[in-house]
């Protein structure tokens, strides 16, 4: 048993064998069954007692521990949020548990607290390790005003919620709020004062939330919240009110509300996923006074009812593979020459193809647009191979279709068979769908290289997930966000950011490729810069037919591995991924 240390002194059990436990040793065995750390705050709360992994999860020894001050040693992003949660609770009250992490510890814990009736001085706390899906430290997308979880990852963690919630039987709920002119209202206070009015209201949301860390922002003046039970509502509407009011006496402190009960439905899984995410996108997308979502299954028939159409019509326009493609070339810098092509997808004239990506990421029909567009290009590829041999040519793969085990044995099995076609198709992993877990998505991706495919990271430098990536996963191309290409000339602070994105995929032996590139000055520009290859305009818009002049890569292998001895030779097809299982 870990000794628990009151007063820098190990406490010793006496007075029972452990034939027959003492009430001391009763009680200790009970907190260790449900926590990993046991601690006591004293009036200033500073820790007077501690017991259990402590240097494990606050990262110092129970010894050191003793007499500081407790939420000195949480993280920044947690700790304004943790003094009001202790500050507020009251004698015979628990507090519910919160998801906090530690300037020094290595991992989440959920702590949860209780004030004896008869000693509202000291506050006792229980800690254990969180199981979560989302990290609160590193959510790529958390709001820097609020501390507040950021859309996407707001929408996954009520989607883990759903899940969560059905297999326990429990009930919850999901409230969508716009606070109004909260734009105006931060406009007439001055920095310092909106600072904390942001701040406040994270915290106030944190604390009404599930968990402590179920609330995010979803827009400028649109939050959302998850929660047990929906009386919590009440309370958390006076208190946001009051928070306000008080920021601004003069104002009228309105906000409109809606709720979605999570646990009361009868759909499935899927289906319930489903609705919750077309819920938040519509919220998000329309005034929230004609919002009328009241129940996951009031979310389902209206996703049915607006969509249905639309998904049958893709789906059809996916299984006849009646889209077209366009191709547009990547070429070097240093001599013109093409090197490969990137295939578009096109609908009809008045559907926008970016439009219909989105939509079937929404309504998890993306894999099998993927997969039929990856099919058709196969094709093409087989037809061209007599007269262009060393055409290549990059697929857009959604991250989403590679996180799915059924689309990776798929494609692999599309393109079993024939080695020389998969070292002509390549994939390049668009990032609109945020990844959750890189080192299995690393696994994927070698797998595919492995198998001959090239692989290329796309819009790199267009926002922080970029930098997530290229720690991660290990890719042949990483193409340049096209945003810095366009800037570069007139903004020199563009120009040294691209640079330094390109220094660094050299460093990482990973070649680059600079989108939008529509001037003979960025082009060359972007070779000084050092980088290698340019698509856009200058070297040829998207047509139906592949630009002619192709350069022989006969120096550019994704990966050193064996061929096969003749053209006879056979090449037999690969097992699915080991690494494309969930870890």
């Amino acid at each position: 048993m870990i000794l628990p240390v009151r007063d820098g002194t190990p406490m010793q059990a006496t007075g029972s064998s452990p034939a027959q436990p003492s009430e001391w040793r009763r009680y200790v065995a009970f907190s260790f069954a449900t926590s990993d750390v046991l601690i006591e705050l004293d009036a200033a709360q500073q820790i007077a007692f501690i017991t259990g992994a402590a240097e494990e999860l606050i990262g110092m020894t129970p010894a050191q521990l003793l007499g500081k001050r407790f939420v000195d040693l949480v993280s920044s992003a947690d700790r304004a949020h943790i003094a009001d949660v202790l500050a507020s609770l009251q004698p015979g009250r628990r507090m519910q548990q919160r998801t906090i992490g530690f300037v020094l510890g290595r991992t989440m814990i959920r702590l949860s607290g209780f004030k004896l009736p008869d000693d509202p001085q000291r506050i006792y706390l229980a800690g254990s390790r969180a199981i979560s899906t989302i990290d609160p430290r590193t959510a790529a997308t958390r709001d820097e005003q609020t501390g507040l979880l950021g859309r996407d990852d707001f929408s996954a963690m009520v989607e883990d919620q759903i899940r969560l919630l059905g297999t326990a039987g429990q009930a919850g709920a999901l409230t969508l709020l716009q606070i109004e002119d909260l734009e105006g209202l931060q406009k007439r206070l001055d920095g310092r004062k909106a600072s904390r009015l942001y701040a406040e209201l994270g915290t106030l949301l944190r604390s009404y939330s599930r968990g402590g860390d179920s609330a995010g922002r979803l827009s400028e003046d649109k939050y959302g919240i998850v929660y047990d039970h929906t009386e919590v509502m009440a309370g958390m509407a006076a208190k946001l009110r009051e928070l306000i009011k008080r920021a601004d006496p003069a104002g009228d402190a309105r906000f409109l509300e809606r709720t979605i009960d999570l646990g009361d439905h009868t759909l499935n899984e899927r289906e319930a996923v489903q609705a919750i995410r077309y819920a938040v996108n519509r919220f998000v997308e329309t005034d929230a006074a004609k919002f009328d979502i009241a129940s996951i299954e009031t979310g389902i028939e209206r996703l049915a009812g607006e969509t249905a159409g639309r998904i049958e019509q893709l789906k059809r326009t996916i299984n006849s593979q009646s889209f077209s493609l366009a191709f547009q070339p990547i070429a070097s810098l240093a001599d013109r020459t093409v090197v490969h092509h990137e295939a578009l997808i096109r609908f009809r004239k008045d559907e926008s193809p970016y439009e219909a990506i989105v939509f079937a990421e929404e309504v998890g029909i993306i894999e099998d647009l993927d997969l039929a567009v990856a099919r058709k290009v196969r094709d093409f590829l087989w037809n061209e191979s007599l007269t262009s041999p060393d055409l290549r040519i990059a697929v857009n793969l959604s991250a989403r279709s590679l996180e799915s085990d059924s689309f990776l044995e798929q494609l692999c099995e599309d393109n079993a068979g024939d080695a020389d076609l998969r070292a002509r198709l390549m994939f390049e992993v668009t990032e609109s769908y945020k990844v959750r877990n890189l080192e299995r998505m690393d696994n994927v991706i070698q797998s595919l290289r492995a198998d001959g495919h090239l692989l290329c990271l796309d819009d790199f430098g267009g926002g922080g997930a970029s930098f997530d990536y290229i720690q991660n996963v290990q890719v042949d191309y990483v193409k340049l966000d096209g945003t810095y290409v366009r800037r570069m000339i007139k903004n020199d602070r563009d120009a040294h950011i691209l640079k330094a994105m390109a220094d660094l995929c050299a460093n990482l032996s990973v070649e680059t490729i600079a989108e939008f590139v529509e001037t003979e000055e960025q082009a060359d520009r972007l070779r000084v810069i050092g980088i290698h290859y340019g698509q856009g305009y200058l070297f040829g818009r998207p047509s139906e037919e592949p630009a002619a002049q192709i350069l022989r890569p006969a120096s550019r292998a994704p990966l050193a591995r064996a061929r096969p001895a003749t053209a006879a030779s056979p090449d037999p097809a690969p097992a699915a991924p080991s690494a494309a299982t969930n870890n």
